[in-house]
């Protein structure tokens, strides 16, 4: 919302840590014992999910996370069982509308409906990738066999069986997932909703960068990529069905519209938009920091605006693009 933040710090006894929410610079006081970290405000800005260790078993460590409203007041609470010898890192996550909490333990994934109470469990999966438009949940079961759980009917259909030194995701639409072997150095791509292999490429997994957001999105007329790090380019590599050579560009923190009809990057404290029919450029914003890898920007869903993150945080809104 731009008037909250939250951190960790000492309690006001000096003897623990605790989260602390301030809005509108005032703090806030939380309702119920406060937890030790921040994990996250809500897609909408209007929850914040934090978490502590608590009490636990012999082999097990328990998390224990807690919603809050901005105002301080409880929505809801709920612990997480972890394996003391693989405690792994999957935190809880809010879903992109933030009506759901996603976490993965060993009772498996668990999606718990905020505010609260109900919640529900499918066991043994190891995965919590939303689709952009919430009505779908990546999940790997423990035989390594990829499936997407549907909401709300909660169908389940299976894709391919994936590889642990792999990663998948959805694209921007929903409608294809990109899995990456980095061992193997193969990214293939797959209709989201039949598990149909639409395309495979070889040689590039290494350099398609997977954290953050999705190097690969299905066109009206074909599948797209991002590859980075190309050796034979200073900056990034676009292949789009609209160009029969890939396209090389100079810069860096490249991001698909939702159409893939375009792309936004930065370069040189510029925020530049890519237009993929014509090829021309133009630039959006200027005089932009390049501290700490530089500025992010991500679009909205429907292509309209972009939201610009700033290294040290914070973020704003950019106008809507013509």
């Amino acid at each position: 919302t731009g008037n909250a933040r939250a951190y960790g710090g000492l309690s006001i006894d000096g003897l623990s840590f605790q989260t602390y929410l301030e809005v509108d610079g005032v703090i806030v006081d939380l309702e119920g014992s406060a937890s030790t970290l921040p994990l996250g405000f809500s897609p909408k800005g209007n929850r914040l999910l934090s978490y502590t260790g608590i009490p636990a078993p012999a082999g097990e460590i328990h998390i224990r996370y807690d919603v809050h409203d901005l105002d301080g007041t409880v929505r809801a609470t709920f612990v997480s069982r972890y394996s003391a010898a693989d405690p792994g890192t999957n935190l809880a996550t809010w879903s992109p509308s933030g009506n759901y909490i996603a976490t993965i333990d060993l009772d498996g994934v668990t999606l718990h409906n905020v505010p609260g109470p109900d919640s529900l469990n499918i066991p043994n999966n190891a995965s919590n990738e939303w689709s952009p438009t919430e009505d779908a949940l990546l999940m790997m079961t423990s035989d390594n066999v990829l499936k997407i759980l549907r909401l709300p009917n909660l169908e389940t259909n299976s894709i391919t069986t994936m590889a642990m030194t792999s990663s998948a995701q959805f694209d921007p639409s929903g409608r294809t997932v990109t899995i990456n072997d980095s061992v193997e150095n193969i990214t293939t791509v797959f209709d989201s909703s039949s598990g149909e292999l639409l395309a495979e490429w070889e040689g590039i997994a290494e350099r398609i960068s997977i954290a953050g957001f999705a190097p690969v999105i299905m066109t009206s007329t074909g599948l797209a990529a991002i590859i980075e790090s190309s050796p034979h380019c200073n900056g990034f590599l676009l292949i789009h069905p609209r160009h029969s050579n890939d396209v090389c560009v100079n810069g860096q923190n490249p991001r698909w519209a939702p159409d893939a009809e375009a792309i936004a990057f930065t370069k040189d404290g510029n925020l530049i938009i890519l237009e993929m029919a014509s090829l021309n450029q133009r630039i959006l914003m200027s005089d932009l920091p390049t501290a700490f890898g530089g500025t992010l920007a991500r679009w909205n869903k429907t292509g309209t605006h972009l939201l610009v993150e700033w290294p040290w945080g914070g973020e704003t809104w950019t106008d809507s693009l013509p």
